[in-house]
């Protein structure tokens, strides 16, 4: 049975694989502007390059906080110590902490990406002063996205999947530039226009990234916790550098479909400003 499903898995995985390259030839022909995924990667990286401390430094607080509350609410180093009646108020503040750090700290890795690639040089206050401007917008955004990617993916998933392509640039947009959220829905979905094959095979790859990346991390915490038998402690440290990871990715990734978009579609960005005047 469990091989049934994991088979029924990867060949989903691969037809949206092969859906995604077809869109992405078809759109690639019948568009006068240039969207590539390396490109697009690229930026992420170079956007990495530009504030480590700052991006990574805010996924360690977003993946440890939660995690280590967790290990608190637990009462216990050893699984074999953990008492049933504290796993469930545990797991709840865990999932808790983590949706409300976690939507905090991806505006702000958001925000240092974009204004990485656009060259602008921002102070720490400043960023976090213009995160803040726009976090009840962001957090409302996010929940909209949230309920209806869910339902589009309980239903034959390709609508769910639709929903997460088009809607790339609505957070990116709002944390990026001010744009309010219902101007940053319409102005995802046309930024989005005549790339969506690609984004959807961006989406699979940092997807299928991340899934061979936490399979890593589960076979050497498999072999720690040999070294270390019953302990929580190397599962939570896993875990928390695979969160950082994952959060620091994500975000860059959106952040650069962003910029690539935004310049192809809509002009000038700061960076082109910036190598002007260089």
């Amino acid at each position: 049975m469990a091989g049934m499903i994991v088979l029924g898995f990867v060949l989903a995985v691969l037809l949206v694989i092969v859906l995604a390259v077809v869109l992405g030839l078809r759109e690639g022909r019948d568009r006068p502007w240039s969207f590539e995924i390396g490109a697009v990667i690229g930026g992420a990286f170079r956007a990495m390059g530009r504030r480590p401390l700052g991006m990574f430094g805010t996924a360690l607080i977003v993946s440890a906080v939660p995690l280590i509350a967790l290990y608190f609410a637990l009462g216990a180093v050893r699984f074999q110590d953990i008492h049933p009646a504290a796993l469930g108020p545990a797991v709840l503040l865990y999932v808790a902490l983590y949706l409300v750090v976690a939507v905090l700290g991806d505006l702000v890795i958001l925000r240092l990406a974009v204004t990485a690639l656009r060259g602008e040089a921002e102070p720490p206050a400043e960023t976090m002063r213009n995160v803040l401007a726009v976090l009840l917008p962001a957090l409302f955004a996010a929940v909209v996205m949230g309920i209806a990617i869910a339902i589009g993916l309980a239903f034959l998933i390709l609508p769910g999947l639709f929903l997460i392509i088009v809607w790339t640039c609505v957070m990116p947009a709002i944390v990026g530039d001010g744009t309010s959220v219902f101007q940053a829905f319409g102005r995802s979905y046309r930024l989005s226009e005549g790339a969506r094959g690609r984004i959807l095979l961006l989406r699979m790859l940092v997807w299928i990234g991340w899934f061979v990346a936490s399979l890593a991390a589960g076979m050497i915490g498999g072999i720690v916790s040999t070294i270390l038998p019953g302990s929580l402690v190397p599962i939570l440290v896993i875990n928390l550098l695979n969160g950082m990871v994952y959060a620091v990715l994500r975000s860059t990734v959106s952040a650069s479909v962003f910029h690539h978009l935004r310049i192809a579609k809509e002009g000038d960005d700061g960076e082109e400003l910036e190598a002007v005047f260089a």
